[in-house]
């Protein structure tokens, strides 16, 4: 029983931590926008990013990070350079004449996508310290080896659940339309938002 509720508290923390704005929610939607296979790609790398930081934070990875300051700055200066560079990439788009229709928005592939899905999460330095403080105060001390890897599965699942039902959404018909409308716009939004962000966790210590 213990156990369980143990899960169940952290599902509800991780969660909510999910859903809270951020480089994931905006990547994924960005890409959902162009095309729903290109947002369901990059949910599957955003998930595959989560559950790699939940595995490595159970195998000590928090720790190492934690005793070498050098190897957590050199993780967030590439994480905050990503976002940067996906940010400016989006912005100097804005530069070509007139708005394609939403069918003509260029799609990346699978493996693109999926690979700026997975180097989002994985380039957030401060992942470390989130799913470090999440396992600790939702799990008992000294955990079963079988109740880690439940705790990396509840992740896994519901990190999945969170980024491919953002992919479904904001690759409806209905928001692309209104997408197309606007792209400019939300595209300025979106890369700008990308840029701060990186700038932001570039600041951070």
């Amino acid at each position: 029983m213990t156990e369980a509720l143990a899960l169940l508290t952290l599902a509800g923390a991780f969660l909510i931590a999910a859903m809270s704005p951020g480089p994931n929610f905006v990547v994924v939607t960005a890409h959902a926008l162009a095309a729903r296979r290109c947002g369901l790609w990059t949910a599957c790398g955003l998930m595959c990013g989560s559950t790699t930081w939940a595995a490595a934070t159970v195998l000590g990875l928090n720790l190492l990070l934690a005793q070498a300051p050098w190897l957590y700055d050199s993780v967030r200066i590439a994480g905050a350079a990503y976002l940067i560079y996906l940010g400016l990439k989006m912005l100097w788009g804005l530069r070509r004449n007139g708005t394609p229709p939403v069918e003509k928005v260029p799609e990346v592939s699978a493996a693109t996508a999926w690979r700026r899905g997975y180097l989002t999460s994985l380039t957030n330095p401060k992942s470390a310290a989130f799913f470090a403080s999440l396992f600790l105060a939702t799990l008992p001390p000294q955990p079963a080896p079988w109740l880690l890897a439940a705790a990396v599965a509840v992740v896994c699942v519901l990190s999945a659940f969170w980024h491919f039902a953002l992919a479904l959404a904001f690759s409806h018909a209905r928001v692309r339309a209104l997408h197309a409308r606007a792209r400019r716009v939300i595209d300025a939004v979106v890369g700008a938002t990308l840029v701060l962000l990186g700038a932001r966790l570039l600041a951070s210590r």
